[in-house]
């Protein structure tokens, strides 16, 4: 399977290996002028935040929960309002870049959810890079538009590797 593949993939299950190489191509998108501060979208965007922080050398690695669904599993109802957990989690981010990471954009809006708050704290600049697109429309509507970077488009189910090695 290409990460880069111009049809999506249906129900991928995507491993270490393929988060890895996806992280990879993420870097070296940003790799000209790596931002100041990763900011990952909790939980599915804590473990590529945490590999694109070493593959960029940021130091200045941050967390925001985010909830859009009522839960992890397949078809899960759809929450009427995104929730944020502690909004102040992320701290002051006056005059910094920030890169944004979650696993997958299915709608877009928790990504505009934790733009608008790192804005909120004061970033400079806000670019945004997920694992897996959601491509489930006839167009990407749902693509934050400042999306610096995505692995796959995707329809269906997307299996990560942290839930395939827990359930």
């Amino acid at each position: 399977m290409s990460m880069l593949d111009p049809e999506p993939l249906v129900d991928p299950v995507l491993s270490w290996s393929e988060v890895y190489t996806i992280c990879q191509s993420l870097a070296h998108r940003m790799r000209p002028v790596p931002p100041d501060t990763i900011v990952g979208i909790a939980r599915g965007g804590l473990a590529p935040a945490a590999i694109l922080s070493h593959m960029l050398g940021v130091r200045d690695v941050r967390s925001v929960q985010v909830a859009c669904t009522a839960s992890d599993y397949r078809d899960a109802t759809r929450l009427a309002e995104v929730t944020v957990g502690d909004p102040a989690s992320i701290g002051n981010l006056t005059g910094r870049s920030v890169l944004i990471v979650d696993d997958i954009v299915t709608t877009g809006r928790t990504m505009a959810r934790v733009q608008a708050l790192c804005g909120a704290a004061g970033t400079s600049i806000i670019r945004t890079a997920v694992l897996a697109l959601k491509s489930h429309r006839p167009t990407l509507d749902s693509v934050p538009r400042d999306l610096t970077g995505f692995g796959v488009r995707c329809v269906g189910w997307v299996t990560f590797p942290w839930e395939t090695e827990v359930r």
